[in-house]
């Protein structure tokens, strides 16, 4: 696919959607030595061009951070959805504001998915170090999670979580 997904659960007290992003961009700066940036509307830039779209969402007291990194990525028809109509779609939610786009892959041919999440972890646990007890999941953890994740399985894939909470939109 070319391009990396990645969820971050803060709490609702410690998140901040510039903060979310910047720590994302410091990872590549300090960890990959890519020039990124976070612009007004808190997108990871490179040379202008963005490279990672993001979602929020803030349920009780967490906070939920959804990104995609744009590592190499076939770009040719990604451009092309962002150039589509957009005027015959009414939301309620924030819209999107098309962008150009680019990959890490144009500052560094050596990023890929595994170094790319292996620096944002890093700037994670040092940004958040000392404040919570939170670390990433290890696979001795699972077991302890299984029946918790089939009840969390079965939620998210219904059309209540799907859809259910989707900003109401009309298309004309």
């Amino acid at each position: 696919m070319g391009n990396t997904n990645y969820s971050v659960m803060t709490s609702r007290d410690t998140f901040d959607r510039r903060t979310a992003a910047q720590i994302v961009s410091n990872a590549l700066n300090a960890h990959l030595d890519i020039p990124t940036e976070v612009n007004e509307r808190n997108d990871v830039t490179l040379y202008g061009d963005k490279v990672s779209g993001s979602a929020y969402k803030i349920i009780g007291k967490a906070a939920y951070h959804h990104g995609t990194m744009l590592i190499n990525a076939d770009l040719a028809p990604l451009r092309t959805l962002l150039q589509g109509k957009r005027e015959n779609i009414i939301s309620k939610g924030v819209m999107s504001v098309p962008s150009s786009v680019t990959n890490l892959q144009e500052a560094s041919f050596t990023v890929d998915h595994s170094s790319f999440c292996e620096a944002v972890t890093r700037a994670y646990l040092y940004h958040y170090a000392g404040r919570s007890e939170d670390r990433p999941l290890q696979p001795e953890d699972l077991h302890v999670l299984t029946d918790e994740m089939a009840q969390d399985s079965s939620r998210v894939q219904n059309w209540d979580w799907t859809w259910g909470q989707t900003p109401e939109f009309t298309e004309t």
